[in-house]
């Protein structure tokens, strides 16, 4: 740390860890998201893209569920979304899902049985394709309002190291 011009941590706690001569070189830069951008819009709307609801407007306000991840697979928790998904849609008949993410695989691998982990999902459970809107990547301002509609958005992961 004394030949280093500049050093960067997410976190004052993190900072105030560093011994107190070196801490002047240290800029505290949070690698989170931009939760001014990113924070809810009760005027926001999306419009489904493509599948059997395209051209359906959601809106926020609404009972909406939004999962995203680079690609669905089980170490980004896709499987128990689609599992939780199918209970919440029988218990709570107006509420629709936006699915956003890939069909190729980040981490592990394909499924043995089906080309991608969504179609082998859609083999398992038994969810309203009317109300379950798997949209694929977006572009990030389509990303953005997904996440603004949202009523509840869900992340899971397992932990792991690559």
């Amino acid at each position: 740390m004394h030949h280093c011009d500049a050093g960067f941590t997410p976190t004052q706690w993190q900072w105030s860890r560093h011994p107190e001569a070196y801490r002047g070189k240290i800029t505290v830069a949070h690698e989170g998201i931009d939760t001014d951008r990113l924070a809810p819009d009760p005027n926001a709307t999306f419009t489904v893209p493509n599948g059997p609801s395209k051209g359906l407007n959601l809106k926020a306000g609404g009972p909406i569920v939004t999962y995203v991840a680079r690609n669905l697979e089980p170490y980004r928790g896709f499987r128990q979304l689609m599992r939780a998904l199918q209970i919440v849609q029988r218990e709570h008949q107006t509420c629709h899902a936006i699915i956003v993410g890939g069909d190729g695989v980040s981490y592990g691998r394909k499924p043995p049985d089906a080309p991608s982990w969504r179609e082998h999902m859609l083999r398992e459970v038994s969810i309203d394709p009317a109300r379950t809107h798997s949209i694929g990547k977006l572009p990030y301002q389509q990303y953005v309002r997904v996440l603004q509609v949202s009523a509840a958005h869900v992340y899971l992961t397992y932990p792991f190291v690559c």
